[in-house]
């Protein structure tokens, strides 16, 4: 059986947690190395 690997990078810069604001940005990092950027839906964190 084959294991298949992937990270969901997100990343705060710096930014208080408390603030209850979130940034849409992240990254998906996959098992042979490939980066894409990506971002949550705007109906889900809004803008």
């Amino acid at each position: 059986m084959a294991i298949y690997t992937a990270e969901i990078i997100w990343s705060r810069s710096g930014q208080k947690f408390i603030d209850n604001r979130y940034s849409r940005k992240h990254i998906l990092r996959f098992d042979g190395g490939i980066e894409i950027a990506g971002s949550s839906s705007p109906h889900v964190v809004p803008l």
